[in-house]
């Protein structure tokens, strides 16, 4: 869990949490990451991007209707 939102947190590559969390293969908690929740950490990083580019949307939007 403490991996998961690391993750989603978007401020560690897969690497950096992988070795965070004691492996010293990333391939290995990738493994072991899929197992236990049932997908890929890669999927979670793509949220967080796609969630990060929602919101500089939105801020946008706020801009153009303040002028």
């Amino acid at each position: 869990e403490k991996a998961k939102n690391m993750l989603l947190s978007g401020a560690y590559k897969i690497t950096e949490v992988a070795e965070k969390s004691g492996y010293k293969h990333a391939t290995h908690f990738t493994s072991a990451f899929k197992k236990y929740f049932g997908y890929l950490p890669q999927s979670l990083k793509s949220i967080w991007a796609l969630g990060f580019s929602m919101a500089l949307r939105v801020e946008e939007l706020a801009t153009l209707s303040l002028t």
